[in-house]
């Protein structure tokens, strides 16, 4: 009973069951399909660490980059201070000659000077606000450069021939409308958005001011 069963396990006409296939789709499939290669990392970058050097590498790069066309555009909107400068003398100027308006004899001349004196202070600090924050510091003697003794000499003539209001009036216009001219200047030529608004409000102020001026 045991031999039979010894040969009936040792028969070779006995069929053998089939060897197993591996499943459709498996990691062996680029041995038997010659045209496909495995796909390749580059070198080093299975590593975290590496990958992450390379991204902070990349990221930097891109940094840089960035900052070098927001500074190319600071540089082409750079203020000009010396322009701005010069509208802060001539505020300095028209308040200098509007305080002496307190002398007209007209109180709608007198007042109109006030308000002239009152408004270009208030221009003046907001330029020289302006200026400090952009590392510019002005003097009262810098302001004061551009004071024309002349027109103290006009004034103090008037005033003794009585004509001192028609004088002062037409002085007062006069300063005013060079000065609206400058705002209107330099608004044309200004790159910077906070300049610009600083310069149509003065401008639009400056004109209600000439209207204000009583004819004489």
């Amino acid at each position: 009973m045991s031999g039979m069963c010894l040969n009936t396990l040792m028969d070779p006409q006995q069929p053998q069951p089939a060897a197993p296939q591996p499943p459709p789709g498996n990691s062996y499939d680029f041995i038997v399909q010659p045209g496909q290669k495995p796909k390749r990392s580059l070198p080093g970058m299975r590593s975290p660490f590496v990958a992450k050097i390379v991204f902070l590498v990349v990221g930097v790069v891109i940094i840089g980059i960035v900052l070098y066309i927001v500074g190319n555009l600071l540089a082409s909107t750079k203020v000009n201070t010396s322009d701005i400068t010069t509208l802060a003398q001539m505020e300095n100027e028209i308040a200098r000659i509007a305080k002496t308006g307190k002398e007209a004899t007209a109180q709608t001349l007198r007042n109109s000077a006030r308000t002239s004196e009152l408004t270009a202070i208030s221009h003046q600090k907001q330029w020289l606000s302006f200026l400090s924050k952009q590392g510019t510091e002005l003097s009262d003697d810098q302001l004061a450069l551009t004071a024309d003794t002349s027109i103290d000499k006009k004034l103090k003539a008037a005033k003794q021939n009585g004509t001192f209001d028609l004088v002062f009036s037409q002085i007062l216009e006069n300063e005013l409308t060079d000065y609206s001219k400058a705002l209107q200047t330099g608004y044309k030529q200004s790159a910077d958005t906070t300049e610009k608004v600083l310069l149509k409000s003065q401008f639009e102020q400056a004109a209600l001011l000439i209207k204000q001026i009583p004819e004489q």
